[in-house]
């Protein structure tokens, strides 16, 4: 993502969020960046040990079963909650611009289901 890209983006969240909304996403992010990024550290650990099983130097069985082990414990950050997440902010703000009382309920009923599927992936 380019600066240009970056800022049209900070631009767009800015125009239809609140700062406390805004806040709360950053936080989220940072939770999954840090999930993601203590997964990746046991990815290599765990790859450290398969290889040296590989090379003779480890049981290999144990070296496989932690790998599989570290591999089942991947985070549910994905681009499946990522695609839920993005069709509900697209749908929110669409409702925002609706003039029609039940079409901004029907569209705020879609926003929850959304957030929950992204909540559940």
């Amino acid at each position: 993502m380019t600066n240009f890209e970056i800022d049209e983006k900070a631009r767009d969240l800015s125009d239809g969020e609140s700062a406390y909304a805004l806040a709360r996403q950053l936080v989220k992010m940072e939770m999954e960046r840090d999930a993601l990024a203590a997964y990746v550290k046991r990815l290599t650990q765990r790859g450290s040990n398969l290889s040296s099983a590989l090379a003779g130097k480890a049981e290999p069985a144990a070296a496989q079963d932690n790998w599989q082990a570290v591999l089942a414990e991947a985070p549910a950050i994905g681009l499946a909650h990522r695609d839920a997440e993005v069709a509900a902010n697209a749908i929110e703000n669409l409702a925002r611009q609706l003039g029609d009382a039940d079409d901004r309920a029907a569209a705020m009923t879609a926003v929850t289901e959304y957030r929950r599927k992204a909540e559940g992936l």
